[in-house]
Formats: structure tokens, C-alpha cells, sequence
């Protein structure tokens, strides 16, 4: 069952099935492909003023080149202990120990708490959540060995203590841990946490301050694969 308000791009309303949630649950979304600034508004109902370093614009969302490319989106705020975060990626390559996809926010992982999903050297794609309380941080594997140049849509939800992540819109695992985190000094970047960037393609960015079903994890998915097969 369709849940929400659904966007659906008027190029392709022909088409069944191109659409996503979009409810007011939805805190950041970001479809690089239509910008192409080097500052733009996100395309959710909040309006986040992002700033572009480096990335560039490609049809197929930003290109980040693994040593200063990053999408600044500023404070995100409403998370608390719940969240979705969803993406689709494309590396180009290993540069790296860990590449960042997202990040909220990592600017000292050793400091403070928050969460991210890394892309490693070794093919493997992790989501990591880290307590803003201790220095105890936590991560589940969304897939290992993962070729370069694929395309991927990963999901990750925190309903706290619940890590769950999901790949092309299945689940893959979960995990749970009882930790707190401090979202409301938090900035959120696309590509970079710290010194640490990522090498390929990030589009289709959302962000929602619920958990969404299996089900709608599994919609969002099958509505913007089209894009990059």
C-alpha cells in the first residue's frame, strides 16, 4: 500500500511506477542529476541551502573525485533516534582506507557521535552509527566485494536500538545497540566525512525522520532504478 504523497516527474508521468514517498517525513532530498549549480536548494519541503565543493554535475548525479569533492547540506534536524537515509551510488575506484557516502555529521568521528555509510578499499560498503556519549561505534556490512563502475541503491533506518540495512531493496541485516545521538548540532555531507572522500557517483539522496517499511524501502527503490540501468 502507497503511503504519502508520491513525486513523479512530468517528463516520465506515462510511465508507471517512476515515483518515491514523498511525505513530510522526507527532511533532505537531493536529486543531483537536476543540479547542476555550484549552490542549490534541496527538493524537499525544507529547503536546505547546500553548497557544492569540487563535485560536478554529471546527468547521472555528482562526480566526486576522492580527494576534496564534497556537497555541504547543512543542519538536518528532526532525526532524534529515527531515521532512513537512502542513496545510490557508483565508485570509480579505491583511493582510500574508507570513502565516505554520507555523513552525519563526521567532522571528528573520535568526538562525537553520529553515523555514516563508508565505501572501503577492500569492496566492502558499510553503515557505521557511533554513540555521542562514549567512544563505542558500531557498523553492520551492507555488501563485500563490490565491483567498481555498478550502480547500487543502499538504505539504512536507525530506530533506536535498531540498525537495519538494505541493498537494491532488500534487506541484507540488522543489528541493535543502545546508543544516543546528539542530531541537533549535526551538519550532513554527501562524499566526505573528515579527511576521508569518496572516488564515483552519489545521486538520488533522501533523508527521512522515520523508519520506513520494508516495503517502502523496496518502492523507492524499483521507482528510480530506471536512472541507472
Amino acid at each position: 500500500m502507497k503511503t504519502g504523497i508520491y513525486w513523479q516527474n512530468p517528463k516520465y508521468a506515462v510511465k508507471p511506477g517512476r515515483d518515491f514517498i514523498f511525505d513530510p517525513s522526507l527532511v533532505l532530498y537531493l536529486p543531483l542529476y537536476r543540479l547542476d549549480g555550484a549552490s542549490f536548494m534541496s527538493k524537499d519541503a525544507y529547503g536546505h541551502l547546500c553548497s557544492v565543493t569540487g563535485a560536478l554535475w554529471t546527468p547521472q548525479g555528482r562526480s566526486f573525485d576522492g580527494s576534496d569533492d564534497y556537497v555541504d547540506c547543512g543542519n538536518i534536524q528532526d532525526l532524534a533516534q529515527e531515521f532512513t537515509v537512502e542513496l545510490w551510488s557508483n565508485r570509480s575506484g579505491s583511493t582510500c582506507s574508507y570513502g565516505c557516502l554520507i555523513g552525519i555529521d563526521m567532522t571528528h568521528w573520535s568526538d562525537i557521535g553520529g553515523f555514516a555509510i563508508f565505501d572501503q578499499n577492500d569492496g566492502r560498503i558499510e553503515a557505521r552509527i557511533r554513540n555521542a556519549s562514549e567512544s563505542a561505534s558500531d557498523f553492520l556490512n551492507i555488501e563485500t566485494d563490490v565491483p567498481n563502475n555498478l550502480w547500487r541503491c543502499y538504505s539504512v533506518t536507525w530506530n533506536k536500538p535498531t540498525l537495519t540495512v538494505y541493498r537494491n531493496g532488500a534487506y541484507v541485516d540488522s543489528n541493535t545497540w543502545n546508543y544516543d545521538i546528539a542530531w541537533n548540532v549535526f551538519k550532513t555531507r554527501i562524499g566526505r566525512w573528515g579527511n576521508i572522500w569518496f572516488y564515483g557517483l552519489i545521486d538520488e539522496v533522501r533523508i527521512y525522520h522515520r523508519c520506513l517499511t520494508p516495503l517502502e524501502i523496496q518502492h523507492n527503490y524499483l521507482a528510480t532504478k530506471w536512472r541507472y540501468q
